[in-house]
């Protein structure tokens, strides 16, 4: 599907957030750990042919990323993520 049409429509965007984090959340515990966002950062990477984030790439886009700091992702935190890859996909 194509980055604009996702992004001009909320509802898909949510629904495509939702589907994307449920891929990462590995253990089903509706949340994203350090190490699972490892695994989709590595993913992003390479699916967009930009440089593998390195551990403190990852630290730190988990510190940015997890508002509560729980040190973990909640939906509504991933989304951000989510939203900041799309943008920059159609830029």
């Amino acid at each position: 599907m194509d980055p604009k049409q996702i992004l001009k429509d909320e509802a898909t965007f949510k629904k495509f957030a939702k589907t994307v984090f449920d891929s990462f959340d590995i253990n089903g515990n509706n949340s994203i750990d350090k190490k699972e966002l490892q695994v989709a950062l590595v993913k992003f990477a390479k699916e967009s042919g930009t440089a593998i984030p390195d551990e403190s790439i990852v630290t730190e886009t988990m510190k940015e990323l997890d508002k509560n700091s729980s040190n973990t992702l909640t939906i509504d935190e991933f989304e951000s993520f989510v939203r900041g890859v799309l943008i920059q996909m159609t830029s």
